[in-house]
């Protein structure tokens, strides 16, 4: 849960391809919190209640037209929305955003038909314009505020913040005319469009290997881990680290609801954790150069070393990462049992196909003599 002067930080470092959706009772100031940010971002603000709407308000309305001796249906784009089709229609030269209010009071049907536009930018079988962001809000079914279950298809395509009114921060609000003192202007676009086109954060990789799955599925949850909700995450991630504003504490506040709500509170809380222990990491980069430091000794760890090493290495650094993977092998915990054999696996399956040269090395030998059984 977080506060919606903390919802709208959320939204305007959020990644702009994909969709927030702030979940609240009625009238805590959902959608003003999404009409002060779009005045912020000094936006378009294209607002769409779609409990007010039928499947083809949606999708557009079907027509037939002649073609050759046959007939075929197409159909008519829906004029209110933002689409690439209508661009003299709407400005070009600042954001749009695309607000869904109330979109779980909508039937199922409308709220499929709608769910396009929250991952593939669609509306119908019509793309949206580039400059195009989507923000979502509703209530949730415990407020009895005539919501219909969202179908899981819906739910994986969002990221959730459930909020709630802070008193404090109201009459801060009301004391200054409810003018929002939050700050958002080109430069922190330029670092949330630049921050998207770096990989996905290596310890986002390394949790995903360290924990060996990609999807837990559960219909009774909201969010659930799965490679689309995963990739999500990283975009959040990549732009939260670039642009979110506030204190530390509050940035790992909204950072754990934000990744809650994509891939599920319990997973959120373990990634969280993860995050956290890459700041124990060796100096990777002295290590690709071949120096002997010490390396850590928890597999979480060693999996991170393993990801970012992978992820940075050159051609090189072949020498280098072939020592990392004859010394992962060799770790041993106080038992002189080895504990990174799996971890050094990893390692040299992926580096070898990045780096075919890694099977000359004298310590890739070395450890292959040592370690072949895992290779058959």
């Amino acid at each position: 849960m977080i506060t919606l002067k903390q919802a709208a930080k959320a939204i305007l470092a959020f990644p702009p391809c994909d969709t927030p959706c702030l979940l609240g009772s009625p009238g805590i100031g959902k959608s003003a919190t999404v009409a002060a940010c779009a005045k912020l971002m000094k936006a378009e603000l294209i607002t769409v209640y779609p409990v007010l709407r039928d499947v083809v308000d949606a999708k557009g309305l079907p027509y037939v037209i002649e073609r050759g001796n046959a007939r075929i249906t197409q159909w008519a784009a829906p004029a209110e929305f933002p689409l690439k089709i209508f661009h003299e229609s709407f400005p070009a030269d600042r954001p749009i955003l695309l607000f869904i209010d109330d979109l779980f009071q909508a039937a199922p049907a409308v709220q499929n038909a709608l769910s396009r536009a929250f991952f593939e930018r669609v509306i119908g079988e019509f793309p949206l314009m580039d400059n195009v962001r989507v923000v979502v809000a509703s209530n949730r079914d415990s407020d009895r505020a005539a919501t219909f279950r969202a179908p899981t298809y819906v739910n994986d395509r969002l990221t959730f913040f459930e909020v709630e009114p802070a008193a404090e921060e109201w009459v801060r609000l009301a004391l200054g005319g409810f003018e929002s003192d939050l700050d958002f202007n080109e430069e922190i676009s330029q670092k949330i469009r630049a921050a998207l086109q770096k990989p996905l954060p290596e310890y986002l990789l390394a949790y995903v290997q360290w924990a060996g799955r990609v999807a837990d599925f559960d219909a009774n949850r909201r969010s659930n881990l799965s490679p689309r909700s995963i990739e999500r995450a990283g975009r959040i991630l990549l732009a939260f680290d670039a642009a979110l504003s506030g204190t530390q504490e509050e940035k790992d506040v909204i950072t754990t609801e934000a990744l809650a709500g994509t891939i599920g509170a319990e997973e959120a809380g373990k990634l969280m954790a993860f995050r956290k222990r890459a700041k124990e990491l060796p100096n990777i980069e002295a290590l690709l150069r071949g120096e002997e430091m010490p390396l850590p000794t928890k597999t979480e760890l060693l999996y991170m070393t393993a990801v970012a090493a992978l992820q940075r290495a050159k051609e090189e650094h072949v020498a280098g990462l072939a020592k990392l993977i004859r010394r992962l092998g060799e770790i041993q915990n106080e038992d002189r049992n080895p504990i990174a054999v799996e971890v050094s696996a990893f390692l040299f399956s992926a580096a070898q196909k990045k780096f075919p040269a890694l099977r000359t090395q004298k310590d890739i030998a070395d450890w292959i003599v040592r370690h072949h059984k895992i290779l058959s």
